[in-house]
């Protein structure tokens, strides 16, 4: 996640040249502010999709990405899942 958003920040970084443009400083700061804020929100929200590509254009099949993570969580969630049945399922 943090590479991807690193990533992202480098391809909008162009976008603070925006400051060097005349009129008020604040008004020239917010519309980078709203507009890193706009492209990160864009990024983050189609992480997974942006990362399935990817692998797809190394040759990895469709997919590939999305078990690689649930294969890595998949101890953590299963004990979280049978915490939630332990509290939450009437079991008698």
């Amino acid at each position: 996640m943090l590479r991807h958003t690193a990533r992202s920040l480098v391809q909008i970084s162009p976008g603070l040249l925006f400051l060097l443009l005349p009129g008020p400083l604040w008004i020239r700061a917010m519309s980078v502010l709203g507009g890193v804020m706009l492209a990160l929100w864009y990024s983050l929200s189609y992480m997974e999709h942006t990362c399935e590509y990817r692998l797809h254009k190394h040759g990895y099949p469709i997919g590939t990405g999305r078990a690689t993570r649930e294969a890595a969580h998949a101890e953590a969630r299963a004990q979280r899942a049978s915490r939630y049945d332990e509290i939450y399922r009437n079991n008698g």
